[in-house]
């Protein structure tokens, strides 16, 4: 009785062409789910990109803001230049984030240093841009960004 089952071949191309799909929705599947993760962590990278440049934004306009720029674009930057160890902290909004400013500084006279800090942030990712350098810039060249 079983040899007549296993000599029987009637129904066995069903059997190739189920285990075939299978095996084809086991293939499509592991590249669908593959595309999408990649696709996922370049939209992440994407969004930590932008977060890191409006940090740099940020330092950026605090560094023009502190030698430059008048009327300042952050709040007590006029009494900055003569209060040694204050600490200025400010929010820029840039459409697509913010980025949180904090300029801190510290010593006297020539080597009077200043830092400023940048958290931006986008859609929930942060990244944070570090700047420093001394106030009398001519005398004491040194820029010192975050790595």
């Amino acid at each position: 009785m079983i040899r007549n089952l296993i000599k029987n071949k009637n129904g066995s191309a069903l059997v190739y062409v189920m285990f075939s799909l299978v095996l084809v929705l086991l293939m499509v599947s592991i590249v669908v789910t593959i595309t999408m993760g990649n696709t996922r962590q370049a939209s992440e990278q994407e969004t930590g990109m932008q977060a890191y440049y409006i940090a740099r934004s940020g330092v950026e306009a605090a560094y023009e803001v502190l030698l430059n720029t008048s009327p300042s674009l952050l709040t007590g930057t006029d009494s900055f230049k003569t209060n040694v160890n204050k600490v200025l902290t400010d929010t820029l909004d840039f459409g697509d984030g913010t980025a949180l400013i904090k300029v801190t500084s510290n010593g006297s006279g020539d080597l009077q240093k200043v830092k400023i800090e940048s958290l931006g942030t986008v859609k929930g990712v942060t990244r944070t841009v570090v700047m420093e350098f001394y106030l009398n810039y001519d005398k004491y060249p040194d820029m010192v960004w975050s790595k």
